[in-house]
């Protein structure tokens, strides 16, 4: 945890400081506009330092939580191929990091169908999530029920679909013996 704190206080003041830097560029540049066709060509312009910080401070914090996050997190492509994926991926669907990266939906979905998908793609609101029921396939060849939860998410300018699935297997059991007891009722019910 420490090494967190130190790791963040770090960031947070290099990013103090280039954005100090950045403020002293833009000065600088207001007084000095012949300077600006030397800087066109520099691809490491403060602000791109400062950009590319934040990205990476960003990732030190965010990834760790994609990573103990209890659903399996997958991001994949129109095309659907998986791009992304966290260890509750890997591990409820039985496959490595780079396994799971070198597959597409349709290998892990049994209802996946490709046109299906991209109708559905052209239809969802960035940001809006939408809910389905289907069936996945573990590297093992068991099949199990899902919840998943699905959005489109833009970064960067290219659209992806954020694809957040829970195991559904003990729900569906759960319902599969409230049916069975309620069943035994009724038949108690007419005994009697």
């Amino acid at each position: 945890m420490r090494d967190e704190i130190k790791i963040t206080e770090s960031l947070l003041s290099e990013i103090a400081a280039l954005r100090q830097q950045v403020a002293e560029f833009e000065s600088l540049q207001n007084g000095h506009n012949r300077a600006e066709p030397a800087l066109e060509h520099n691809s490491d312009r403060p602000t791109d330092v400062v950009d590319r910080t934040t990205n990476a401070f960003f990732e030190a914090w965010s990834r760790p939580l994609v990573e103990q996050a209890a659903d399996a997190f997958l991001v994949v492509e129109r095309d659907g191929r998986i791009v992304d994926v966290n260890q509750t991926a890997c591990d409820t669907l039985g496959y490595s990091r780079n396994e799971l990266l070198a597959l597409t939906v349709p290998d892990v979905d049994m209802g996946f169908d490709l046109k299906e998908f991209t109708e559905v793609w052209d239809h969802l609101i960035p940001g809006v999530p939408i809910t389905l029921e289907e069936t996945y396939i573990r590297h093992d060849g068991t099949v199990f029920p899902v919840e998943v939860r699905s959005s489109i998410i833009e970064v960067a300018g290219l659209q992806r679909l954020l694809v957040l699935v829970c195991d559904a297997t003990d729900t569906k059991n759960t319902e599969k013996e409230l049916v069975r007891l309620e069943r035994l009722r009724a038949l108690g019910e007419m005994a009697g």
